[in-house]
């Protein structure tokens, strides 16, 4: 976050921002104001190509499908990230063995997300968030492009002992 770089899942599903989904024929699309990410979740049983060794991305490669009214994503081949596992100081990088599972389901007009985040390299076991969202009529905010300099400044405010690698 203090270099531009967008938030990834589960950690951006906690931030108080509108996100939107938008269902096509062979994929989910899931927009978020913040950081303007937008991730594609590939319907299992459409034709797409599964990942292949290149497919890293930092928002990863999101497979999905429904059960019993309930989609279940899950994201594999995340690149390295310095806050994947814990984006506030102190940092707890993620490996490219991460991998999240979301499950988004109804109760009433709430939208529940249980989410499971794996990561073998960085944690001995895995680690669960739940989330829970009212409806909005809000229209998406158009997230403004990342000026690096204004994103560090926040560095300046954090104690030093804070500061996983010492880095300002």
């Amino acid at each position: 976050m203090y270099h531009c770089v967008p938030a990834t899942a589960p950690h951006i599903l906690g931030d108080p921002y509108n996100f939107r989904f938008e269902q096509k024929a062979d994929r989910i699309i899931q927009t978020f104001e913040k950081d303007a990410v937008i991730r594609t979740f590939w319907l299992e049983g459409h034709g797409h190509h599964p990942a292949g060794p290149s497919d890293y991305a930092l928002q990863g490669y999101s497979t999905a499908r429904y059960d019993k009214g309930t989609l279940i994503v899950e994201t594999t081949k995340y690149t390295f990230d310095p806050g994947g596992i814990e984006d506030k100081p102190p940092m707890v990088p993620s490996s490219p063995l991460k991998k999240v599972i979301e499950r988004y389901s109804m109760k009433g007009d709430h939208l529940v997300v249980e989410a499971t985040l794996e990561d073998p390299q960085f944690l001995t076991q895995p680690i669960r968030f739940s989330f829970e969202f009212e409806p909005t009529k809000d229209q998406l905010v158009e997230w403004p492009e990342c000026d690096q300099e204004q994103a560090r400044e926040p560095l300046q405010y954090i104690p030093a002992g804070q500061l996983k690698y010492g880095l300002r």
